[in-house]
């Protein structure tokens, strides 16, 4: 069959609707490819796709580190990523290690480059010898090791003694702080979705927008 060469060839495969529209046309079938061809090219008959969105609206990988391809271009894009714990792997790079400030006490504030990060309720040193250490407001404590990504996993940082210790990687949460924040916007239910719950023991740590916020002529 002339037709079913023609859309193996054209096609990523011949299905029995595209056979019977060819075989049911009149016309000859050099017109009919021709025509068939044409179409193709015509946005008003067959609409153009995109590869690219194609793969983005279908790809649901966890992306623990910032990655220049295959992301969405903005947070506020439709199947950006949102994570719930404060620091990640990417945080620690040997040339480019966050610093951070601990301010206050029952709560804690932790603000990473004048910017609040989190508010924990309770934040200790578990190293032996350091448990009732009291955090310096005035000191830049300088991550030194990898942060554990999961909830309460944990969190090395350096003292002033020049000992790498490690205390508790707590969950984001600004409740009672939002005056430090620039922008501060309200999802609706259903808006985000957990997307690696099941590596991490049931905990919900990092969210896919279901929806893009530029959508949303109040945002």
């Amino acid at each position: 069959n002339e037709y079913a060469r023609f859309l193996e060839t054209a096609t990523f495969g011949t299905t029995e609707e595209e056979l019977h529209v060819f075989e049911s046309s009149p016309n000859s079938v050099e017109v009919d490819i021709t025509t068939w061809i044409s179409n193709q090219m015509k946005p008003s008959i067959v609409p153009m796709t995109s590869h690219r969105v194609f793969w983005r609206k279908h790809l649901g990988g966890r992306l623990p580190t910032s990655r220049q391809m295959g992301t969405t271009d903005h947070p506020c894009d439709l199947n950006s990523r949102w994570r719930k714990i404060s620091f990640v792997r990417n945080d620690e790079i040997w040339w480019s290690r966050e610093k951070l400030r601990i301010l206050g006490s029952d709560p804690y504030r932790i603000t990473v480059g004048g910017w609040t990060r989190t508010v924990a309720s309770s934040l200790t040193i578990e190293n032996e010898g350091y448990q009732n250490y009291t955090f310096d407001a005035t000191v830049e404590y300088e991550l030194c090791g990898r942060p554990e990504e999961r909830i309460n996993g944990r969190l090395y940082i350096r003292l002033e003694d020049g000992n790498c210790v490690w205390t508790q990687n707590p969950a984001i949460n600004l409740d009672g702080y939002e005056y430090t924040l620039s922008n501060i916007f309200n999802l609706p239910d259903g808006t985000v979705q957990s997307i690696d719950h099941w590596w991490n023991g049931g905990q919900a740590l990092v969210f896919k927008l279901g929806i893009s916020l530029f959508d949303d002529p109040s945002f």
